[in-house]
């Protein structure tokens, strides 16, 4: 507790890819100057053991996100293991850009490190990231990420990212209009291969966030056959020209009969 006056932290739990949350609420207040600690596998007395489904005051098996309340608190995170170990503290205020100075991937090798991001949102509804590399300072990729719920996180893995490449280093620059935290998570195969650092916010003034701003179609014309297929791509670029990666797409047709067009930009007519 960092704050003047005892204070009572609530912790809410959400589970990443899923929906529902679960609260903790500490068992007694806690003085300024002083800690408690909470061990996700029991209720927040300490001592009776959560079931792996969880409950509305029990957390559930598997990785959450959380958000501290009821106070003004200085918040550690331990992750362990019988083998790994790795820490990283919560951050506040949020921010609109955070950078990610250190993101690999499968740097050494298929089982080298590999560091996936985790984008909490503090109500921001999507994000943009610009990778980096480390080898030229160029721009590989320009991502953006939709989905995004405030107190909810959700992990965004390199090797899963087009257009990014093995044995490769990057810095990235997150953009979250309405403001974000994320961690990034160094993870390899073998022995003590873990640990976690926080980004770093952003000071002062900054410049603008790319934005999806130009769609170009391709074809931009097409003779189909009754009953033929036509698939059809688009390709979005930001403000700079910058191509953007992961950026719904919404499709139709009109007027409608003339076909009918499916969620991946295949045409029939």
């Amino acid at each position: 507790n960092t704050g003047t006056a005892d204070a009572t932290p609530v912790l809410t739990f959400r589970r990443i890819g899923q929906t529902g949350s679960a609260a903790v609420t500490a068992p007694s207040p806690v003085k300024p100057g002083r800690s408690w600690s909470f061990d996700p596998r029991f209720q927040a007395d300490g001592t009776t053991a959560c079931a792996a489904a969880g409950g509305p005051t029990c957390v559930a098996e598997g990785e959450h996100s959380v958000v501290v309340s009821g106070g003004t608190f200085a918040t550690l995170v331990i992750a362990s293991s019988p083998a790994t170990a790795m820490g990283y503290t919560a951050g506040s205020p949020a921010t609109q850009r955070m950078y990610l100075a250190n993101v690999t991937r499968t740097l050494g090798g298929a089982t080298g490190w590999t560091t996936p991001l985790l984008i909490q949102s503090a109500g921001a509804t999507s994000a943009t990231l610009r990778w980096y590399r480390f080898a030229d300072g160029a721009l590989a990729v320009t991502q953006h990420v939709p989905g995004l719920t405030s107190g909810a996180s959700v992990r965004v893995d390199p090797r899963q990212v087009s257009g990014l490449t093995d044995g490769t280093q990057y810095a990235v620059v997150l953009d979250a209009p309405g403001s974000a935290h994320a961690i990034v998570v160094e993870l390899a195969t073998g022995g003590d291969g873990a640990m976690i650092y926080e980004g770093a916010p952003a000071t002062g003034t900054v410049t603008a966030a790319p934005a999806p701003t130009v769609l170009t179609l391709s074809p931009t014309t097409a003779s189909v056959a009754l009953g033929k297929t036509q698939q059809l791509t688009v390709t979005v670029k930001d403000q700079s020209g910058n191509a953007m990666t992961g950026v719904p797409i919404t499709w139709s047709v009109t007027p409608a009969t003339i076909g009918t067009i499916n969620a991946s930009g295949l045409f029939t007519a």
